[in-house]
This record gives structure tokens, sequence and C-alpha cells, in this order.
């Protein structure tokens, strides 16, 4: 299965979750200071440039320099950038009634795989887990990285999660692009998700 097409099923499966309970964040201007890169058109054949998978719209590239090692990604149009935000974020976007979305990094894995689920279930009044077999997830390739995405929901609390985990060993980091916010807020946003993660590029 393409990568485009995971991540068009990924679109369908978290709004799923979100609204069957399951389970338990167009664009203002700023331009990086080099050109626009090229970015995986995933579809196994060859490259575009973000102007042109971003054809007919107005569109930003945000470019975040951590450690020495980048990120570039474009941020759709309703993300508003947050100019003033944690020091252990790299970015910050407010989505919809509520919602946000960061992008952050860590060394290595970050501190290991469950021990980061676990966290973010706290996060939102989710008991933890044993092992990472006990939550769903879906493994995609961003930018030739494997990705692994989770939606964490609590409908007493009324808060949800959708993250994206991505290793990049090329970088020894791994980044996490995380949306958080009111279940219904997830789900209205998260075709904007899933198109930021086609847009990454390292």
């Amino acid at each position: 299965m393409s990568t485009y097409l995971k991540l068009s099923v990924l679109v369908v499966t978290f709004s799923l979750l979100v609204m069957t309970g399951c389970g338990e964040e167009a664009v203002k201007p700023y331009y990086a200071p080099k050109d626009p890169p090229h970015v995986s058109d995933h579809s196994g054949h060859g490259h575009a440039t973000i102007d042109e998978i971003t054809k007919g719209e107005t569109g930003k590239v945000d470019e975040v320099k951590a450690s020495g090692d980048g990120i570039v990604f474009k941020s759709p149009e309703n993300w508003v950038r947050e100019e003033n935000f944690s020091s252990m974020l790299d970015a910050s976007y407010l989505v919809g009634d509520g919602g946000r979305v960061t992008v952050s990094s860590l060394r290595g894995d970050g501190g290991g795989e469950l021990a980061n689920l676990n966290r973010w279930r706290g996060q939102i009044g989710l008991t933890p887990v044993a092992s990472m077999s006990e939550q769903k997830s879906q493994t995609i390739t961003v930018d030739g990285q494997e990705a692994k995405v989770y939606y964490l929901g609590n409908e007493k609390s009324g808060q949800a999660i959708l993250i994206a985990s991505i290793a990049n060993n090329a970088q020894g980091k791994t980044w996490y692009i995380k949306m958080t916010g009111k279940p219904e807020v997830i789900s209205q946003n998260a075709s904007g998700f899933t198109e930021f993660l086609k847009t990454i590029q390292f």
C-alpha cells in the first residue's frame, strides 16, 4: 500500500475512532531563509516541490533547526503559528476550537516508546499499558523515515491526542508531531494533520 493511501486511510481511521468513542490539533506567510525544499510526493514517481503540491493555495514553509539537525514542513492554512511557546518545543500552532499542534524532538528514542506512550496517556487521564501491543497504532513512512501514529481519546476527560513519532536515525533523534484537543477537534483536523506529515522533509 502506498504511503499516500496509508495517510488517507489514517484520516478515516482516526475520524471513526473519535466519532465512535474508541480508545479510551490555507496559510499566513513564514518563509525559511532558503529556497523551498523538495518533498516526496508519496506516489513513488519522483518528487514535487512544496509549491507544486500546494498549487493554487497560499503557502508557507516553516523550517526548524535544532542542535544542527533540522526539519522542514508546510503547515495548513488554518493553523496559527504561535510566536511564544515552551523552549522544549520546536514549533507550536493553534488549531480549531482550543486545539494545538506541536513539533518537538528528543535525542535517540526519546526515553523509550512505552514510557512515552504512557506519559501521553497520563496527560489525558488514561491508565498506563503494560506493553505496546495494548495500544493501537499505524506505521507509515515520512520522508523515508518510519513513523508510528497513535490516537488516544478519553471520553471522561473530553481530551484526545493524535501523535506521530518519527525516528530519524541519521539525525540520531526522534521527532514528535502532536495534536491535542477535544476529540471533535481532532476529528475535524485529522486531514490537516496527515497533509502536514506529507510535507515533512529532514
